[in-house]
């Protein structure tokens, strides 16, 4: 075996995306990849640093990377890198520390980044970033402060390389970004449903996904896609992080509790079943227990499909780290756990709307065990499934992963559903 390299990622989609151009430059410079676990020549780690845990834990990884092989080269790039390189390069074993753009100019490769990717390892859909950066600036976030300005990427080199990753077997793609929403902010004449328009004129290209985005932001025409388009899933990762204006305005979120439902109602009136999904932070500073029962009654009105819930963390260098009033580790924890009992409810409701439908579309990303496979539809629900087809069309099992097949709902948990395989479509 010639060169070894090893890859550990943490975080967003997005540093998921870096990662894989990353992995493509070392591809392409006779790099071999092997497993993290296992000793390597040189490990590139991508960090996050979007809360204090996440900065512990690129730390730990760097550390695990270190102790498997003494000798290794490591190489730490990301949002951690960003944020404070002298902590990092402060750690023994660690080779250097180098921004992703760099890194790539590094290896002779400077065009990586333009050029895009052809797979996505490891994965049965592909993440497309289409955009990068953040000026929201909302109080408790790093992020624009580390990743920069909207930088959106031009129209026709994301069609290219979707067409690409079409071309390599992949069947849905996931637009992502930074803030995905604000793409085409800094061109003329790109803008988001531009791109998603387009992109249903890619053959072969079943689904397209779009990742996280502001509902003040989500246009009329987009919704209207999404109503009419057999391709763009109808479901919406929304982030609420609070249902209470006083919270929302310390947080420096642009939008009140009543604009957001209704781009929520707008979208319901719209599109057929639509799965909402969001994120939503407890123990905000200023949080007392009216405001966090006004965030339970919103997320019970939009009757979430998934809630992404984080205790809040003081991140340094941001506004709410100096803010007074914080919620006690108890109170944090027990508004957690109440709303954990909530969402998972709300999560079962909405996957009940589809028991007995024979109708429902799956993508295959693995098999769980011999027999046994799991895959997520258009509204991102998990569908677990095992045993034989009911019909002659599904070929033979180890070519299901990375394809597309219909299912038979059965029962439904409030994290995944059981079905039974229909055909392969």
């Amino acid at each position: 075996m010639g060169k070894t390299c090893a890859f550990i990622t943490l975080g967003c989609k997005v540093n998921q995306y870096d990662t894989q151009i990353i992995r493509e430059a070392l591809h392409r410079k006779g790099y071999q990849e092997v497993s993290p676990e296992h000793p390597a020549e040189l490990y590139v780690i991508n960090t996050c640093a979007v809360t204090s845990t996440s900065e512990r834990k690129s730390r730990q990884e760097i550390s695990k990377a270190i102790r498997r092989n003494k000798g290794a080269g490591v190489v730490v790039t990301g949002c951690y890198a960003k944020a404070d390189p002298e902590a990092l390069l402060r750690i023994k074993g660690v080779r250097r520390v180098i921004d992703k753009e760099e890194l790539c100019l590094t290896l002779g490769d400077g065009d990586s980044h333009k050029r895009g990717i052809r797979q996505f390892h490891d994965h049965s859909r592909a993440f497309l970033k289409i955009e990068d950066g953040c000026e929201a600036s909302c109080s408790y976030c790093i992020v624009p402060t580390l990743r920069g300005k909207v930088r959106s990427r031009p129209k026709e080199t994301i069609l290219e390389e979707a067409r690409r990753l079409v071309a390599n077997g992949y069947k849905e793609i996931v637009l992502t970004g930074v803030r995905l929403s604000a793409y085409g902010r800094d061109l003329k004449g790109d803008t988001l449903l531009e791109v998603a328009k387009e992109l249903h004129e890619v053959n072969g290209l079943y689904r397209i996904r779009l990742s996280s985005l502001e509902a003040a932001e989500v246009s009329e025409g987009l919704i209207d896609i999404a109503a009419s388009s057999d391709r763009l899933c109808p479901h919406f990762h929304l982030p609420l992080q609070s249902g209470d204006d006083y919270i929302l305005k310390k947080m420096n979120r642009h939008y009140t509790v009543g604009e957001y439902l209704r781009i929520i109602y707008n979208i319901k009136n719209k599109v057929t079943f639509p799965s909402f999904s969001s994120d939503v932070i407890v123990g905000f500073p200023g949080e007392g227990i009216e405001h966090f029962r006004n965030t339970s009654e919103v997320c019970r009105e939009v009757g979430f499909s998934r809630i992404h819930i984080f205790s809040f963390s003081p991140r340094r260098g941001t506004p709410a780290a100096q803010m007074s009033g914080r919620c006690s580790p108890v109170e944090m924890q027990e508004r957690k756990r109440e709303l954990e009992t909530l969402a998972q409810g709300l999560a079962l409701e909405y996957k009940r709307k589809f028991l007995g439908k024979d109708d429902i579309e799956i993508l295959m990303e693995e098999s769980t065990s011999p027999g046994e496979y799991s895959g997520y539809s258009e509204r991102y629900i998990k569908a677990d499934f095992s045993g034989q087809p009911r019909t002659n069309k599904v070929r033979g099992q180890d070519g299901l992963i990375g394809k597309m097949v219909k299912v038979r709902v059965e029962e439904v948990f409030p994290e995944y559903v059981r079905a039974s395989l229909r055909e392969q479509l």
